[in-house]
């Protein structure tokens, strides 16, 4: 067997004649299959620990530039069939050298019959004790930023991530930098427009209007579909992350504000009616302008 298998089969666990997958095996002979259950639940409990202390010794926020967690509860597989955890995180900037070398000294000696998969999003890495998968290229032992495999992996996690995110990240940075002022002209009106952008998401088909309002109201303009992304917002106007656990739904509590993200799919619409909790309509949001997202800094 190579000394690092593909990151396919199944690992280090006992051959099934009956399964078609492909089978791995590191060791002369393995362990009591009992060994596995006990060796996934420690390492589970280990892997979280090492990444939630890495990722703070590393400045990484629990909150990444879409305002999704980085690494949460369900942030680890940790049921797996054969000797190969899978966990995610949020993050681009955590998928550093040190990253790596931190899962193979301070996890994998401790479970040397395990490999580990670090994802991003679709795009992963698999890691070994003493080397580690980026696509289909292998770099054994230590290495640099500036490897060239792995920069050309990076690279390529760069481009998914702005292809993905990138138009997201920029309208939630241009709707922190509005709603103060929009808090302000809200003192007679229960809902301001934050404003109109081209596209959400490159995966999503339509045109966002993004609006903010009163807290205590539950006001819409699409009586056929809800809002793509529902916020909470403080009364200074930080945004928090979706299904914040402070508000409602996870708690009883109303925020001062909601900002709301509706989709629209006629180009040519520029208004659309607000209407309250019963469906009466109560104002009109209008706008003159779709901002091209590729403009905003």
């Amino acid at each position: 067997m190579p000394k690092l298998p593909p990151m396919d089969g199944q690992y280090n666990v006992p051959a099934d004649p009956n399964e078609p997958y492909t089978y791995y095996q590191s060791v002369p002979k393995l362990p009591p299959q009992k060994s596995f259950y006990r060796e996934s639940n420690e390492l589970a409990s280990v892997l979280r620990n090492e990444i939630a202390d890495f990722l703070s010794r590393h400045c990484i926020p629990e909150f990444n530039e879409i305002l999704s967690p980085v690494f949460g509860n369900y942030a680890i597989g940790e049921s797996p069939s054969d000797r190969t955890m899978c966990f995610y995180i949020g993050d681009l900037n955590a998928f550093v050298p040190e990253l790596v070398l931190t899962l193979q000294k301070r996890v994998l000696t401790r479970y040397p019959l395990w490999r580990l998969v670090a994802q991003f999003e679709e795009l992963v890495i698999g890691v070994y004790p003493d080397g580690v998968w980026f696509d289909d290229n292998i770099v054994m032992g230590s290495f640099t930023s500036d490897h060239p495999v792995y920069r050309a992996w990076f690279d390529k996690a760069l481009e998914y991530r702005e292809s993905r995110f990138g138009a997201l990240a920029r309208q939630l940075d241009f709707a922190c930098r509005k709603i103060p002022e929009a808090i302000v002209n809200m003192a007679d009106n229960p809902y301001c427009l934050i404003g109109v952008f081209d596209k959400y998401q490159s995966h999503l088909e339509g045109f966002p209007v993004w609006f903010l309002h009163d807290g205590n109201r539950d006001l819409s303009i699409d009586d056929e579909f809800a809002p793509v992304r529902t916020s909470a917002v403080a009364a200074g106007g930080l945004i928090y992350p979706e299904f914040s656990k402070l508000f409602y739904p996870k708690t009883k509590m109303q925020p001062p504000y909601w900002l709301k993200t509706q989709l629209m799919n006629d180009v040519e619409t520029n208004s659309r009616p607000v209407k309250d909790e019963n469906g009466r309509e109560i104002g009109k949001i209008e706008w003159n302008t779709i901002i091209n997202v590729s403009t905003l800094k």
